[in-house]
């Protein structure tokens, strides 16, 4: 085992008691529930250590197993099959296997009972995500499935000396149902972790939330990008002190990262901003080490990279992701809807699971300029960038396209705010979206987020 891994294995030794009781929780819960995630921890750090071909190997022969008990008792599979003339057993490469139509959401959300094994393990859980669109997506997780996708964040928590109840802080919020409140606030309580409870972040509100950190002194902060990005800069302008909270790392989801995103919240708390990447429904995808890789988990996932019409300057591609443990509803090349470029680097940490090298975000967050091209709209995130590296300006923007030739910005200003920032804006746009773009500019206090609790930058509302 390579120094590093030795180093932070160490470093968890040394326990609160809230974290001995927190994990001792989990010992009780995964008896429970018949999920032994300690045993999935224990291999897939085991797994980390493999050379690339090895892991490779271990993948295919993971996805060749699912193949097969999809054909065999999946009734949506064996029909699918059977219609392309596709037989697990002729599926020997890559190649081969990108024979298998992808799956969509809209034919997941007809085919939620097709899909589910005849054979499949009890108890299961039927889960529910919207996503960005906000029309339901139901899908089953079993227990080995659920027990891998927490055993893999558990890994890459341990990259930063972190172990399993560890104090967390979250900005996350909380559900609207009341049921499912309390029940959030019971596992809060039991898991070593508190959060605000509130979406939307208003001054006092984020004052509270660091006050309470300094109190309750957590290892490390969780939460959207957007609403991590808040705080810091709530931390930044009120001249508070970040470092002093000591964080080892600070791990933001479900949302993409900007550059600008990125080395404000590093400034301030002073440790690494970390990216989780995953899907409600296959679990988790990538997690970024210590040296700044971003790697895929590709000893409980299947990862494609396919291209698109998309025209971008960063060769971006479609990820189609396989989920190789849930059995009992196996989730196969399945459209996930976002974009990212696959890397054929070895990141220095020395671990053989892959990398990824970009991530940005929704396939369908794409401008269409009036000369008929298509441009993701990740472009904004570039020019609003440039302008903090200026002077700054805008402290939180949506933009909406409206037609062909007409997109709306809201924006939230900042105390830079001032007539060339809007000159700045009007220049950079029509110089990557053309001339003949009309822009409208809407000034308000707050940006509403979706129902998820996700703050998303741009929509189009082009048919």
């Amino acid at each position: 085992m390579p120094p590093i891994a030795k180093k932070l294995e160490s470093e968890t030794a040394s326990e609160t008691m809230n974290q001995k009781i927190a994990k001792t929780t989990f010992y009780i819960i995964e008896k429970l529930r018949r999920e032994p995630l300690f045993r999935y921890l224990k291999e897939l750090e085991e797994n980390q250590w493999l050379s690339p071909d090895e892991i490779r190997e271990l993948q295919w022969r993971k996805l060749l197993k699912l193949m097969e008990h999809a054909y065999e008792n999946v009734r949506y599979y064996h029909n699918l099959f059977k219609k392309h003339n596709i037989y697990p057993n002729d599926i020997s490469n890559p190649e081969d296997f990108a024979k298998i139509p992808i799956l969509t959401k809209e034919t997941l959300r007809k085919n939620v009972q097709n899909m589910l094994a005849v054979n499949h393990s009890k108890p299961l859980t039927l889960a529910e995500t919207s996503g960005s669109t906000g029309i339901p997506l139901e899908f089953y997780k079993d227990r080995r499935a659920t027990g891998y996708a927490n055993a893999a964040m558990y890994r890459g928590h341990r990259w930063y000396g972190l172990d399993i109840g560890a104090k967390e802080a979250m900005l996350w919020g909380v559900p609207v149902n009341w049921k499912e409140r309390l029940k959030t606030k019971a596992k809060d309580l039991l898991l070593n972790r508190f959060r605000e409870k509130e979406y939307n972040l208003y001054p006092e509100t984020l004052n509270r939330f660091y006050q309470m950190m300094l109190r309750k002194k957590p290892e490390y902060l969780t939460g959207y990008t957007s609403m991590v990005y808040q705080f810091a800069l709530f931390i930044k302008e009120n001249a508070l002190n970040g470092k002093i909270l000591n964080f080892k790392m600070v791990k933001c989801t479900s949302e993409t990262i900007s550059e600008f995103q990125r080395d404000l919240i590093e400034s301030v708390f002073g440790c690494q901003l970390v990216s989780e990447y995953g899907a409600a429904e296959t679990g988790l995808i990538a997690f970024q080490c210590p040296s700044g890789g971003h790697h895929l988990m590709a000893d409980c996932t299947y990862t494609e990279f396919l291209e698109t019409d998309l025209k971008n300057d960063a060769n971006l591609k479609k990820i189609i992701v396989t989920d190789l443990n849930n059995y009992s509803f196996p989730i196969i090349r399945y459209d996930i809807g976002d974009m990212g470029t696959a890397s054929s680097k070895i990141c220095k940490c020395g671990r053989g699971l892959p990398l990824i090298e970009k991530i940005v975000g929704r396939t369908d967050d794409v401008v269409i300029t009036p000369d008929g091209k298509h441009l993701h709209s990740y472009i904004f995130d570039y020019i609003i960038k440039d302008l903090i590296n200026r002077d700054g300006g805008i402290r939180q923007f949506k933009i909406y396209q409206e037609t062909v030739n007409k997109i709306k910005m809201e924006i939230v200003k900042d105390s830079n705010f001032s007539k060339q920032t809007i000159e700045y804006l009007d220049i950079k746009i029509h110089q990557y979206f053309g001339e003949s773009m009309n822009i409208d500019y809407e000034f308000v206090n707050l940006i509403p987020r979706e129902k998820s609790g996700k703050l998303r930058n741009f929509v189009s509302l082009i048919s």
